[in-house]
């Protein structure tokens, strides 16, 4: 089944389904290892290949000094206009973003929305997170998602909603910024 995904995580199901028939090889050969020689053995070689691992493992698993990661949210904060809003899609760039302003304190006059969270799409209460960036920031406006989806019936989408907000909050003092673009 995990060979069917078709989604970011594809290759990672793949390898999953190619690594199981190889660990119940492993698995059959454990156990004939644990009948000829006797399971102090396993025991031995399972704490052998747990030491192995750690040991070798331990320079890829410390990542303090990995910045690509960094860089790649630096891209998104770095040329962006003093005050301005970043209106971000992908957990990714919402992610690497509130690190930055979160940890590094690193532009934290933008004010970063998550698009996919507009509308009130995930809650029953409506607008809460709209209701919450109007109490963090005093200038913004409630965005009218009615009107746009009278303009594009049917269309309730990321695209409809981050157009609606940047309609709303729209201003010449004020830029805003979309890591995919709005409906036109």
């Amino acid at each position: 089944v995990t060979t069917w995904f078709k989604q970011e995580g594809q290759n990672d199901h793949w390898f999953v389904a190619a690594w199981l028939p190889l660990y119940w090889v492993a698995a059959l050969g454990l156990l004939g290892i644990a009948r000829r020689w006797g399971r102090s053995l396993i025991a031995a070689t399972t704490l052998t290949s747990l030491l192995w691992a750690g040991w070798v493992n331990r320079p890829l698993l410390n990542q303090r000094g990995e910045t690509l990661a960094l860089l790649h949210g630096q891209l998104y904060l770095q040329p962006l206009d003093p005050d301005s809003i970043l209106i971000v899609n992908s957990d990714e760039g919402l992610a690497l973003t509130g690190y930055l302003q979160s940890i590094r304190h690193f532009r934290r006059d933008v004010l970063i929305v998550n698009a996919a969270i507009l509308g009130g799409r995930y809650s029953s209460q409506s607008f809460w997170y709209e209701r919450h960036l109007l109490a963090r920031d005093p200038r913004l406006r409630m965005p009218d998602y009615d009107t746009l989806q009278r303009k594009f019936p049917g269309t309730m989408d990321f695209q409809l909603l981050q157009a609606a907000f940047a309609n709303a909050n729209a201003s010449p003092d004020r830029p805003i910024f979309f890591e995919r673009p709005p409906l036109q």
